[in-house]
């Protein structure tokens, strides 16, 4: 039961303070649920076929074009299948850098209307070959060719509607990504890694579920397994491929009995939140609650081209603590 506003404290576990405890630090294979995410949110850009413009954040150019042809800006328009879509016969280019410091073969590109779009990676046509999507069935995805050690220029060239805009899009595969201020760089995906930060172990803009794999010796006892301080949706254990319940709340650990001598798996499962894909990652102001398309257009102060990501992953080590032990 839930006692809106009352805090009645929490006594920790006698069991877990007199067992024998693990702690599962340093770094742990783990799976990830999805591709991983490299983000593509500033572009050079050119309108019809002027020259293009230096770059600029997507959502910013969006504004810019918006108001050079009379149009409402995308924020303080009604909600897009109110508005009757009419096509202006202006065309927006985006011409993304890409800096890669490894080959990526069988790469996707995320991105809403995929199949109106041109696009090309280096000078070569990419087919809009719709293979799936990316969180939104509305963020389609497609095939790309090879990207390459070094610089890649990837164009998508799209009409300017009344009810389109441009937003950002997004690279998806097996491939780490490092982020320097606004800089980011694709580069080796991580072998293995440890309790903190995904943004700081090559996977700043992932956002889907990840498993970290850890491998345990016990005698034969009964565990108790805790995970101290996570940032996600929520956190599932596994031990020997078995669901042995939930950590999220409170007091974070989970029971597991009549656990057999010898080594055993035990998996735990971050289910992840999408803010560091698709939340306002330019916007410097933390303290805003209400969230909205204004929050994804700020300005001055409150707007940065460093990324402001947020942390995800399992922060702190689990332990597990072994009781009842038996021989």
């Amino acid at each position: 039961k839930l006692n809106y506003g009352k805090d009645e404290g929490y006594t920790p576990s006698i069991e877990s303070e007199n067992g024998k405890a693990i702690t599962l630090s340093g770094k742990h294979d783990y799976i990830l649920d999805e591709p991983n995410v490299y983000i593509l949110d500033t572009a050079e850009f050119a309108m019809d076929n002027d020259d293009f413009e230096a770059e600029e954040e997507v959502l910013r150019i969006d504004t810019l074009c918006r108001a050079r042809l009379g149009l409402e800006p995308k924020n303080l328009m009604a909600q897009p299948w109110v508005e009757k879509e009419k096509n202006t016969g202006h065309t927006l280019t985006l011409r993304f850098t890409i800096n890669s410091d490894i080959n990526v073969d069988n790469a996707l590109l995320a991105t809403e209307d995929a199949e109106k779009h041109e696009i090309t990676l280096n000078g070569e046509k990419v087919t809009a070959d719709i293979c799936g999507y990316f969180t939104d069935e509305a963020i389609k995805t497609v095939p790309l060719p090879t990207i390459k050690v070094g610089t890649n220029i990837l164009t998508i060239k799209m009409d300017i509607t009344t009810r389109s805009n441009a937003e950002w899009c997004y690279i998806l595969g097996n491939f780490g990504v490092k982020v320097e201020g606004n800089a980011k760089t694709i580069i080796p995906i991580a072998d293995k890694i440890g309790y903190s930060p995904l943004h700081m172990q090559t996977m700043p803009f992932y956002g889907g579920n990840i498993t970290y794999v850890n491998e345990i010796e016990t005698p034969q006892c009964d565990i108790i397994i805790k995970t101290p301080a996570y940032r996600g949706a929520a956190v599932k254990v596994f031990v020997d491929g078995e669901d042995c319940g939930n950590t999220s709340l409170a007091p974070n650990s989970v029971r597991v009995n009549n656990i057999t001598p010898g080594k055993h798996t035990v998996a735990i499962k971050l289910f992840g939140n999408r803010y560091n894909s698709f939340g306002a990652l330019h916007n410097t102001v933390n303290s805003q609650r209400w969230k909205g398309p204004e929050h994804y257009r700020t300005t001055g102060n409150s707007f940065s081209y460093e990324y402001q990501l947020k942390d995800m992953g399992i922060l702190a080590a689990p332990t597990i603590t072994i009781i009842n032990e038996k021989g």
